[in-house]
């Protein structure tokens, strides 16, 4: 079986990132979405509510599994027995970052290949950034992510203002 995960924090999870799982699914027998949580990065969105998104997203296919875990995600990979690593390229900056620590883990697991796996141009210019921007500003959200993760950024932001209303 050949095995890839797909390692990011997802937060939140959009369009861009489904459009590289789909491919992945089409390549590999099993895609693992790995969350990675990293202490120093905060994040909008727990693990179980990020889980909650990608599964809504990921409906239709069968052979992606969503999984989460901290530390290094390469040994992650070798312990699952996973083949690659698959990354999303957007642009030549993702490329520089990506290439760089594509390099970094093949000396730690040179079993593990790193494949990148190029954006449509229309997915291009997602980013979870952009995205909380766009959301901030109560934008339309619906080419970018899931109505779902829509919906809770809208309230999270929401949220937000009120909270900051009442420090006010």
């Amino acid at each position: 079986m050949r095995r890839a995960i797909y390692p990011g924090t997802f937060d939140p999870f959009t369009k861009g990132h489904l459009h590289i799982v789909e491919k992945a699914s089409r390549l590999f027998d099993e895609v693992i979405i790995l969350i990675v949580t990293h202490p120093s990065k905060k994040t909008m969105f727990s693990i179980e509510e990020r889980i909650a998104f990608i599964q809504a997203s990921i409906t239709g296919l069968f052979n992606v599994k969503i999984q989460h875990a901290s530390g290094l995600t390469v040994q992650f990979a070798k312990d699952v027995g996973a083949c690659a690593m698959i990354r999303g390229i957007r642009n030549e900056k993702d490329y520089a970052y990506e290439a760089e620590l594509a390099s970094i883990n093949q000396i730690l697991a040179n079993t593990v290949e790193t494949v990148f796996l190029m954006s449509h141009a229309s997915y291009a210019h997602i980013s979870s950034s952009n995205v909380k921007t766009i959301a901030k500003y109560e934008g339309d959200l619906s080419s970018f992510v899931h109505p779902i993760v829509a919906s809770a950024l809208y309230t999270y932001f929401k949220h937000q203002d009120a909270v900051n209303e009442e420090d006010s």
